[in-house]
């Protein structure tokens, strides 16, 4: 159990401190604060990263189909 009574502005027999309460409130809005751009920027990094192997998928059928395509043609036409 927390004990702050032989600190000042302490209530509740020494369970709540007001210094620590307002340094607890400010820690959790900071890290909520920082959590919500982590969490922007994740969002933000996968919408790239599929927009990225969306591409590189569609490029590697692309140049797979010009191959077959190549294949086909010298084989059963006279290219």
């Amino acid at each position: 159990m927390w004990d702050y009574s032989n600190l000042p502005l302490s209530y509740l027999n020494g369970k709540i401190c007001v210094p620590f309460t307002i340094i607890w409130f400010l820690m959790g809005f900071i890290k909520d604060k920082y959590m919500a751009t982590v969490i922007k920027n994740m969002n933000d990094l996968k919408k790239q990263v599929n927009v990225a192997c969306s591409k590189a998928v569609e490029n590697a059928c692309n140049r797979l189909l010009g191959s077959l395509q190549q294949i086909i043609d010298e084989e059963f036409y006279d290219v």
